[in-house]
């Protein structure tokens, strides 16, 4: 089964078959989904399906960014920072 995590090559093929900029342009036009989806969710106007989808698509697109600044273990890194500064916040023990 395909993840985020183990597909570093359809990424890297995604970016050299569109280009840097088109993908650049590709983050914006699915996060702008996104929030599209979130709205109309929230006031009743489209399905969980339909959020639940754009999620994925955000999702790949945030991995694709990562690939094209090189930059996905310092993204881990930052996110682990502040998922412990969070849990901290809310007084849970580290896993």
């Amino acid at each position: 089964m395909r993840t985020i995590e183990n597909s570093g090559a359809i990424f890297t093929k995604a970016i050299e078959a569109y280009g840097i900029d088109a993908q650049l342009m590709v983050v914006f036009e699915e996060v702008g989904e996104l929030l599209t989806a979130i709205s109309h969710y929230n006031r009743g106007r489209c399905e969980l399906a339909d959020v639940i989808t754009e999620i994925a698509d955000v999702k790949i697109m945030l991995a694709q960014l990562e690939v094209i600044l090189g930059c996905q273990d310092e993204a881990e890194s930052e996110i682990h920072k502040k998922l412990s500064k969070v849990a901290g916040k809310l007084g849970l023990a580290e896993d």
